[in-house]
């Protein structure tokens, strides 16, 4: 489970998420696969946000998906924009 960082502002501008940590001004933007996985990082879980984006890109693999979806969480993380609970 993830919590996102509640001192981050969003923008959205058309399919792209713009975060600003409050703490230290770092700006982050999100490409529209990284978006989904913000969007929904608190209320689905991994294999819910990869079949997500599986059916959204129909030739998109399941395993490529996954390890996307897990190299963006853990650099989420890496970033203090996402916590791991």
């Amino acid at each position: 489970m993830y919590i996102k960082n509640a001192e981050c502002e969003v923008s959205k501008m058309e399919e792209t998420v713009l975060l600003m940590k409050k703490d230290d001004n770092s700006l982050h933007v999100l490409n529209e696969t990284a978006s989904l996985v913000w969007e929904h990082i608190e209320d689905r879980s991994v294999n819910d946000i990869v079949a997500l984006i599986v059916s959204k890109y129909n030739n998109a693999s399941v395993d490529m998906v996954l390890q996307d979806v897990m190299k963006t969480i853990n650099t989420l993380i890496e970033k203090g924009l996402v916590f791991s609970c």
